[in-house]
């Protein structure tokens, strides 16, 4: 039933349940799963097929063999190891899409956010900018977006870092700390 219920609800989910029935799927199919746990190398064969991967985590260093691997690093970190050719952004600008840092919120009176819960309509983001700018609120991310997740548990995107690296670790923890201090100015202010 709640796996029903989630699937059928689309775009509108509670991560912490996805995370739970994705893994649930994985474990019952049989995948090995290995969080935690960053890819640093691949082997190839004569053939350039994947043969083996090298991983690192709080158990060392460890070489996997399988006959089929997933990619699940998130950025392709695994096919770009093996040697895939691969392009980033679109154009000769190479425009990326930004990174976000999103919210999780409680203790939101829905009656008095239900005009700006994305779901009930196009206008949900306008009016949402519209009453931050008015507060004196000038965010990042200029759709700014609220979603009802479940209960009283609501998401908010509010943030974009425009022109960071995804190969420049400096740069990811950089955004990463502006984008946590600006949700945060945010939700206070």
């Amino acid at each position: 039933m709640w796996i029903t219920k989630f699937i059928i609800q689309g775009t509108v989910y509670d991560p912490e349940v996805a995370k739970l029935v994705l893994e649930e799927l994985l474990v019952d199919a049989g995948v090995k799963i290995l969080l935690h746990t960053r890819v640093v190398g691949a082997v190839t064969n004569k053939e350039k097929r994947l043969a083996a991967i090298v991983t690192e985590s709080k158990s060392g260093r460890q070489a996997w063999v399988a006959d089929r691997f997933i990619d699940c690093t998130g950025d392709g970190d695994l096919a770009a190891q093996s040697g895939c050719r691969f392009d980033v952004g679109v154009g000769s600008d190479c425009v990326c899409q930004p990174m976000s840092m999103l919210a999780l919120l409680t203790g939101v009176n829905p009656e008095a956010v239900r005009e700006y819960i994305r779901e009930t309509g196009p206008s949900a983001k306008p009016r949402l900018l519209d009453l931050m700018e008015n507060a004196g609120i000038n965010p990042s991310y200029r759709a700014p977006t609220l979603r009802h997740l479940h209960s009283g548990v609501y998401s908010l995107m509010t943030n974009h870092e425009y022109g960071v690296s995804a190969f420049d670790a400096q740069a990811i923890s950089d955004a990463t700390i502006r984008g946590r201090r600006e949700v945060h100015e945010i939700i206070n202010g």
